[in-house]
């Protein structure tokens, strides 16, 4: 939003907060008609305070077209019994059917009573069930924005409603990442080794031809043939996301700690010998291969009740050795002990480490400033702060969808269903039968049953890669996947998108044969990898990550992306009029789609 606009706004409302002739409520509904009712805050909150909310209110209402976020969501949580499509983790759950028991229903609409009003009392008259961990920051959903667009503005699509094919289909993807944690990126398709389905075959040509089976329902990417394919299978749909191979280069290559671009090329620190200096080289503790966790029926029941019924013990990472990032459980690993936006330091330390130019939109770097370098302004600190500072706007916009809009169910409660159905021989929430039927000839949770089995139970329940299963708050969208869209946005904004890796590092993968190792990549694509399709690939596996781990959707991952880019977009905009340099005439970088945008003060537009 335009700084000017922003100010006007508080210069409206201020008077009439400093009179004290006016209540909060009455200036809000003078300004806006849509302001819900946990965003008013108390009239008796002090002047400056208030004074800062009514802005947000006002800057919401003068920019953003207005809508209710509270209507978005697909309907299932007045039709499906039990609240069964809604996300209840942490309340009461029936120890024989895994469902909400009626005191569990009844804290549902507890929380939800607690979404509408917004007032303390409300949250603390949820009663948990015995000994269960805490939501995970529901209020956060009611956060204001003061930079880029207000939390609860950006528009989401509907998740699919639980007896919807589409529905199926993410679920069903989700049991083909569970069956395929363990298989090397390098051996997809090619049915050795790690890729073997143990009757001669490819477990991932299995998955591919599965996938392919289940039509239109199946929304990942194809091949140009439009056929799924172990080439882009498990891939996210962003154009970068399909170049290469499955791993981000930013994945691999080391983290130093001396910026070589950041310093004059006279000082000569490339004559130093980078091994001292080399922070990290980006190997990462090996999970232990094929330990899946959570298929017993009675630890799901606990963790749905939001217990943890086992801890980790010393025998679940080799506590010897580490790799690359070879295959599905180690980038589920990745994604599970990070923060919101440290992985992304990381591939803005590479960009600075190897030498990637900046933006030739970059006045500093273009020309058109002759006698001036850059530093905090259209520099690397600025950089390094809208990292941080996307990263929070990108989370409170993805709570208000969470939490105030779908609240949509996640998948190991999913799969709960699908065991309940499978186990009852009915199908009481009327799922969609594409989730009962052999495709492609393949009876998916037979194989599944069989994969338990060799975990310990004999369940259909969806494999989790993590001991505590999800965390304690709604599926869509993907926190992690949000925050990496908006993050990847704003480097994109700051480097020359279409330089090629090539041209300032060996693109590599990990040695099939010692993947502690890097090799590098011979007629894999390598031509074609530019920084752009690396950071965009990059933000896919923050989000995929979560995905193989059984914690989300496709839609999570998808929708979060593109909700994150807007996101930053907008925050970009705001950004772009505090710029005061002539030459500077808004940020340029291409999208996940492969369009290219000009941000400027005024305006988005294709460029």
């Amino acid at each position: 939003m335009n700084s000017k606009v922003f100010s006007l706004a508080l210069l409206i409302v201020s008077p009439h907060l400093m009179q004290g002739n006016t209540t909060l409520k009455k200036v809000c509904e003078q300004y806006s008609h849509c302001i819900d009712a946990p965003r008013l805050g108390s009239e008796n909150e002090n002047k400056p305070a208030a004074a800062r909310r009514i802005a947000a209110t006002c800057k919401r209402t003068l920019q953003q077209k207005c809508y209710d976020i509270t209507r978005e969501n697909n309907g299932d949580e007045k039709r499906v019994p039990f609240f069964c499509a809604n996300y209840c983790k942490g309340l009461q759950h029936s120890p024989v059917t895994g469902l909400l028991t009626e005191e569990g229903q009844l804290n549902y609409q507890r929380l939800l009573k607690a979404l509408s009003t917004g007032k303390q009392e409300d949250w603390n008259a949820i009663e948990r069930a015995p000994k269960s961990l805490k939501f995970a920051n529901p209020q956060g959903a009611f956060t204001f924005s003061l930079e880029g667009a207000d939390s609860a503005s950006i528009r989401l699509p509907l998740f699919p409603q639980l007896s919807s094919p589409e529905a199926a289909a993410q679920i069903l993807e989700l049991y083909w990442m569970a069956l395929s944690r363990d298989v090397f990126f390098n051996d997809y398709g090619t049915g050795l080794r790690t890729d073997s389905n143990g009757t001669g075959g490819s477990l991932t040509n299995d998955a591919a031809r599965y996938l392919q089976a289940l039509g239109s329902a199946y929304t990942g990417p194809r091949n140009q043939l439009g056929v799924v394919d172990a080439h882009v299978l498990f891939r996210c749909k962003a154009q970068g996301s399909l170049i290469g191979p499955y791993i981000s280069q930013f994945f691999l290559l080391p983290l130093q700690k001396i910026s070589y671009s950041l310093f004059p090329a006279s000082l000569g620190l490339t004559n130093l010998h980078k091994a001292p200096f080399i922070i990290e080289d980006q190997t990462q503790p090996i999970a232990t291969p094929h330990k899946d966790f959570n298929v017993l029926f009675a630890d799901f029941v606990e963790l749905q009740n939001g217990q943890i019924p086992n801890t980790y013990t010393s025998t679940d990472y080799d506590p010897t050795a580490k790799r690359f990032i070879v295959d599905g459980r180690d980038i589920a690993s990745y994604v599970h002990f990070d923060h919101p936006y440290g992985p992304f330091y990381n591939v803005f330390n590479i960009l600075v480490a190897f030498g990637f130019p900046l933006s030739s939109f970059n006045p500093y770097f273009n020309g058109s400033i002759v006698n001036e370098g850059s530093f905090f302004s259209l520099g690397w600190a600025q950089v390094e702060a809208l990292i941080a500072g996307v990263s929070i706007e990108a989370l409170k916009a993805c709570w208000a969808h969470k939490w105030r809009a779908q609240r949509v169910l996640r998948p190991e409660a999913f799969s709960g269903i699908i065991q309940h159905s499978v186990a009852t021989k009915t199908n009481e929430f009327k799922l969609d039968s594409s989730i009962f039927t052999p495709h492609a000839g393949i009876n998916l949770l037979e194989r599944t049953r069989q994969h338990n089995i060799q975990q310990g139970a004999n369940t259909v329940l969806l494999s989790q890669a993590y001991r505590e299963e999800s965390p304690l708050h709604p599926a869509y969208p993907s926190g992690h996947a949000t925050t990496a869209g908006a993050c990847a946005t704003v480097l994109k904004a700051f480097f020359d998108n279409s330089v090629k890796i090539k041209t300032r590092s060996v693109p590599v993968k990990p040695d099939p044969m010692d993947p502690a190792k890097l090799i590098p990549l011979v007629h894999e694509g390598e031509d074609d990898m530019t920084v752009a399709s690396e950071i965009d690939k990059f933000a896919c596996h923050i989000g995929v990550g979560r995905n193989f781990a059984g914690i989300h959707y496709r839609a999570d991952l998808e929708q979060g992306l593109l909700l994150g880019e807007q996101v930053a977009l907008k925050y970009l905009q705001d950004h772009a009029a505090t710029q005061t340099e002539q030459g500077f005439q808004g940020f340029v970088l291409t999208k996940f789609d492969g369009t290219q945008v000009r941000v400027t003060a005024k305006a988005i537009t294709p460029f």
